[in-house]
């Protein structure tokens, strides 16, 4: 199979854990952890990492990572994000970066709540990233929420299939809330979406399978 592995809110430790137990497996990776910092991405690949960008979308945002590689040869973008929790406030910063994107978009954060307008930063970021991609993260959402929604309607991604219990790991399943996330957009399909076991994070894992769909 494509071996593809993302992380949000990493840390110097799970980068050095990872390097020494998965780094045969995985290597090609990149990074972006500071121990002092909030929504460490990482990004690790079984395949070779042709063009790759991680960072925050906008300054003071939340971050997102992106490589491109080529999968049984065909080009195929994978993104790594985590959209914030809807019980925060809009910052300055985030607000100045979404005034850039006029007015419907300033329009939608006047709402304040920094999860939309880092949904509203990530569909920017999206619409310039052409051709097949997968996304996948912690949307701090469930496929029922209006910012979910809005998004996938928004940029194509096939938001189907995404109702599996990640978050709080520790409680019983029906507690739980599906707010982690792998969608696909374009001629690439997630199937066998599903958790995956405690690892000792406050998530469970979600893995899916990916292939590309019969033309």
């Amino acid at each position: 199979g494509m071996g593809l592995a993302g992380l949000v809110e990493a840390t110097p430790e799970w980068n050095r854990e990872l390097a020494e137990r998965v780094g045969d497996l995985y290597p090609y990776r990149i990074e972006d952890v500071d121990a002092y910092r909030d929504g460490q991405i990482m990004v690790l690949s079984r395949l070779p990492i042709e063009r790759a960008w991680i960072g925050p979308l906008a300054p003071a945002t939340q971050q997102i990572g992106w490589i491109a590689l080529r999968w049984q040869g065909r080009p195929l973008v994978i993104v790594v994000t985590h959209l914030k929790s809807p019980n925060y406030a809009a910052s300055r910063s985030e607000l100045q970066a979404l005034a850039t994107q006029g007015a419907d978009a300033q329009s939608a954060g006047n709402r304040g709540r920094a999860q939309e307008v880092n949904a509203l930063l990530l569909q920017h970021a999206l619409a310039g990233l052409p051709g097949d991609l997968v996304v996948m993260g912690d949307f701090n959402g469930a496929p029922w929420s209006r910012v979910y929604r809005q998004l996938v309607a928004a940029t194509g991604l096939d938001g189907r299939r995404q109702f599996r219990l990640s978050y709080p790991a520790w409680l019983p399943a029906a507690l739980r809330a599906p707010i982690d996330h792998i969608l696909g957009r374009g001629a690439i399909a997630v199937t066998h979406f599903r958790t995956g076991p405690a690892l000792g994070s406050d998530h469970l894992p979600v893995l899916a399978d990916l292939v590309w769909r019969k033309s």
